[in-house]
């Protein structure tokens, strides 16, 4: 009988620990992305594979934002893999860890 997995709720204080965030650590705008998308995929039991699938973006093209090749993701990307997860950019931009984005050149 295959197990059934428990649809997972959690916040950002949650996460924390699975996608390396601490609480008040300043992110960049890409390390905000990659966490946000690897938290709806968990949050939604959802592969890349298969949000490749919902949202028509290409699985290498969210593999490569994943893994910070593409540094800067085009906010037409951005609003196709929200869709793909059932909601517009706003939602998408709608979660904690967007309050600790700095500029880039601040993190150096």
């Amino acid at each position: 009988m295959a197990r059934k997995r428990k649809h997972n709720t959690n916040t950002i204080e949650d996460n924390k620990l699975i996608f390396g965030y601490k609480e008040g650590m300043k992110v960049t705008m890409n390390e905000a992305v990659v966490y946000r998308i690897k938290s709806l995929c968990e949050k939604f039991d959802m592969s890349v594979y298969e949000l490749s699938k919902r949202s028509g973006v290409t699985q290498s093209t969210i593999n490569e934002i994943l893994r910070g090749i593409t540094k800067n993701p085009r906010i037409a990307t951005l609003r196709k893999v929200a869709q793909g997860f059932g909601m517009d950019l706003k939602n998408f931009f709608d979660d904690p860890i967007f309050k600790y984005v700095i500029d880039e050149e601040d993190n150096n």
